[in-house]
């Protein structure tokens, strides 16, 4: 991790921190509506754009997929 041994406060310290964040991440994923569905997506958590992209069925045939 590069945290020096000796400084054994400050690793419990960084340890706790990274257990907490996963903690309530995963509290927020585990969220779900009435109807069931889950009410927040792990991008709007770490706010990452999502950026929709363009899908044509020549990309699949050319991964070897066939249509259906």
């Amino acid at each position: 991790m590069g945290i020096p041994d000796e400084d054994g406060w400050l690793r419990w310290m960084f340890n706790n921190s990274v257990h907490t964040f996963g903690t309530w991440m995963e509290n927020k994923l585990n969220e779900r509506g009435r109807d069931g569905k889950p009410l927040h997506r792990i991008e709007r958590l770490l706010d990452i754009p999502i950026t929709p992209k363009q899908l044509h069925l020549s990309q699949f045939r050319e991964m070897g997929l066939e249509e259906a």
